[in-house]
């Protein structure tokens, strides 16, 4: 009935009713979306939902230091810095609304932290109410009341599926809302708990790839013992590697090279220019990543159970830019290679080419010369990128050497009386020379040491391999000799 026929109807008082609602207080308006919990969908039709929530979000912007309900002294927020009831009070000032709205439903938890995100509130702020919220709802929901292990009966055997259900969805709600949040707003460490109660609840796929994407995009900020997760049962190693190897590839994808699309003035195609989404920010975030992984690889290789395959993997899983040196990957190849000795010559290849020998310490490759889990050809091939190495250092030294000699004699032909110096100059100079090219004389004297003996076991190695055939070819001649005098005691003799 319209206000046309009569006035005063339902429908008139209704929005009159509606309209009243910013004149009401936080306490009334959250007692009210606790009574439309029993009717939703009715109360979400006539709009009262949507107009409390609205209310409410206006009432957390306006009072975001203090709590609207409160008139105590303590409410005030103005004390001197001194005072350490201020410092505790500091932290909770944005979240005094936390707790009386983590006593609603998921539903309307939900439809308010949407709401929130459209009024373009903290997202940090957002972030913590979830988590809040996640940590109330879920013993409230009875997860630590009732184990599955644990032997009961069937009501309660009924109870527990019900109420994991439950959890389930209240998690993977909250992922969802955390997914929408800007990275920079979830801790990594909040969200490996998360991880870790999403393993407990058997997460939907969805969720775990929402978790993963989170974590991998802030994975320089985890910690060793963050993704030392253990692997599910039936995989056989310890740790989750391939878990962790996705979280690499999500940080690579998200640090990925982006395509400029602006165009240079006079040109109508694009150039195809690309450059990284921040320059010295994302090589910081990749050495932090890449510290991460050497730390998890040593902490993996004496896994006996870890295929070959996956460890190569994990050595290869980074780009060359991510570290400024290979020691710590050719100790935990080493590592891995000591713990595995029945790995085929093919395998053992595989994952010595792996590491980029021309980041290797010299330190590193005198101990690979003298390794015998390495091949010969690893060593061989490392030795002679550190001669090179040694030999480009002492050209260069020479170059500058030359180059600061003929300035000083330049500078002596118009200045007579310097000439004693300049003449003692190359004097000096060539000491210089002679100093560092006999330390480097001694190093490359090692070089060639290792060398030789690296040259020496392949001449053994030929030497039993001659012997072992030479044997073999004795052995076969024996036999074809018993074999032939065989047969020809055994045939007839011919008549004369």
């Amino acid at each position: 009935m319209t206000e046309e026929i009569q006035e005063g109807n339902l429908v008139r008082r209704t929005e009159d009713f509606l309209k009243g609602l910013s004149f009401w207080s936080w306490r009334e308006l959250i007692n009210a979306l606790k009574d439309c919990q029993a009717m939703v969908l009715t109360a979400d039709a006539t709009g009262i939902i949507q107009r409390c929530i609205d209310v409410l979000i206006e009432r957390m912007n306006a009072n975001s230091d203090t709590s609207p309900a409160s008139s105590s002294p303590d409410s005030i927020g103005i004390r001197y810095s001194c005072d350490t009831r201020s410092s505790e009070s500091s932290k909770t000032k944005t979240g005094w609304w936390f707790e009386d709205l983590s006593s609603l439903s998921m539903y309307l938890m939900e439809r308010i932290v949407k709401t929130m995100i459209a009024h373009k509130m903290d997202n940090w702020v957002i972030s913590r109410f979830l988590s809040h919220y996640l940590k109330s709802a879920l013993p409230m929901l009875g997860y630590s009341s009732i184990s599955p292990k644990k032997k009961c009966g069937r009501d309660e055997q009924i109870m527990h599926r019900y109420t994991q259900k439950v959890q389930r969805e209240v998690l993977e709600t909250v992922v969802g809302l955390l997914h929408s949040l800007e990275r920079a707003a979830v801790t990594c460490r909040s969200l490996f708990g998360i991880l870790r109660v999403a393993t407990v609840l058997n997460a939907s796929k969805l969720c775990r790839k929402q978790l993963d994407n989170m974590i991998g995009s802030q994975l320089d900020n985890a910690t060793l013992d963050n993704i030392l997760i253990p692997a599910p049962q039936g995989m056989g190693w310890l740790y989750d590697v391939d878990l962790v190897l996705r979280y690499v590839q999500i940080f690579l994808m998200d640090q990925a090279m982006v395509y400029v699309p602006e165009l240079p003035t006079g040109t109508t195609e694009p150039t195809g220019i690309a450059e990284p989404t921040s320059g010295i920010c994302y090589q910081s975030r990749l050495k932090r990543v890449g510290s991460l992984m050497d730390k998890y690889i040593t902490e993996v290789a004496p896994d006996v159970n870890l295929k070959p395959s996956k460890f190569q993997l994990l050595l290869e899983s980074l780009p060359d830019d991510a570290r400024d040196s290979c020691d710590v990957l050719y100790r935990a190849l080493d590592m891995y290679l000591e713990v595995h000795t029945t790995l085929s010559e093919e395998e053992g290849m595989g994952l010595c080419k792996s590491i980029n020998y021309h980041k290797i310490s010299f330190e590193a490759s005198k101990h690979i010369a003298r390794n015998s889990r390495f091949p010969s050809r690893i060593a061989i091939q490392v030795l002679l990128l550190q001669q090179a190495k040694l030999r480009s250092n002492l050209d260069s030294y020479y170059m500058k050497s030359s180059d600061s000699f003929h300035s000083n004699s330049d500078s002596g032909m118009h200045l007579p009386q310097e000439e004693e110096v300049t003449r003692s100059s190359p004097v000096i100079l060539y000491s210089k020379e002679l100093d560092y090219s006999s330390v480097i004389c001694e190093e490359n004297q090692e070089l060639k040491v290792d060398l030789q003996g690296m040259q020496w076991r392949l001449r053994e190695l030929e030497k039993v391999c001659k012997k072992l055939h030479s044997q073999m070819s004795r052995l076969t001649n024996v036999k074809i000799k018993n074999s032939s005098s065989h047969t020809n005691h055994r045939l007839p003799k011919l008549c004369s």
